[in-house]
């Protein structure tokens, strides 16, 4: 025999060795194995790759009764009945996985996905922040509106020498439209209702305008009954002498 015999043979022990150990180690074939090493193909493959969770169908029915016992144990099924019921039972615990999985990716992708109205309605739901300024002063950045920090109603707004200027009809308007509680001041209407709107409050005004209009109509009518009155008796005394 020669030295390339002998070593030959000795790497074909030691490769059938190792072979071995890895078969026995991870439950496979180790002829199969040394096919490999050999550079032999096969045509059945019954290697069980343990990583692998989903096996079409096809795969799974070329495994050995064994491998699909492995596999049910894995996924934590029935081990028990014929090849043609594992492999049914594998098939079936694989679709409701895949189930599962795309149902939490379609949920990521709506959850992600949020429509332009909704980021209008929760640009229009922030909180308002009213900050105390360094004039000691409780302000609404946004408009320079004055709160009451007691009553939390808007008293006035701030001026830049440090002083807080009485509520125009444009502040009282931008107040409705934040929804601000206010104290009308006394420029504006004394009896005014806090809640009330602008267009209320001249509404209101008008009212009492026209009142005054009615009650100075209601006295012209009565100057002209007495003048009426003072002409017919003239009238008669004039009569009278005659």
């Amino acid at each position: 025999m020669s030295f390339s015999e002998m070593l030959a043979n000795n790497i074909n022990k030691v490769v059938n060795m190792y072979v071995d150990n890895i078969a026995k180690k991870y439950n496979l074939n180790k002829q199969e194995l040394l096919s490999i090493w050999n550079n032999i193909e096969t045509d059945k493959t019954s290697v069980v790759n343990t990583n692998t969770t989903n096996l079409p169908s096809r795969e799974l029915e070329k495994c050995g009764k064994p491998e699909l016992i492995t596999l049910c144990k894995e996924k934590k099924l029935k081990c028990t009945g014929t090849k043609a019921e594992l492999v049914a039972r594998l098939v079936s615990a694989d679709n409701n996985s895949t189930n599962k999985d795309n149902e939490k990716e379609n949920k990521k992708i709506v959850n992600n996905t949020v429509p332009p109205v909704v980021n209008k309605l929760l640009s229009q739901n922030k909180t308002i922040a009213i900050r105390r300024n360094k004039y000691g002063n409780y302000e609404h950045p946004e408009t320079s509106l004055i709160f009451n920090n007691k009553t939390q109603k808007v008293i006035g707004k701030q001026n830049d020498d440090g002083t807080i200027a009485d509520l125009t009809l444009e502040d009282i308007d931008i107040c409705n439209q934040y929804k601000f509680i206010y104290d009308v001041p006394n420029n504006l209407d004394k009896k005014a209702n806090p809640n009330v709107k602008v267009d209320d409050l001249d509404s209101d005004v008008m009212s009492e305008e026209d009142e005054i209009i009615d009650e100075d109509d209601e006295d012209i009518d009565n100057e002209e009954e007495e003048d009426e009155e003072f002409e017919e008796e003239i009238e008669e005394d004039e009569m009278i002498d005659d």
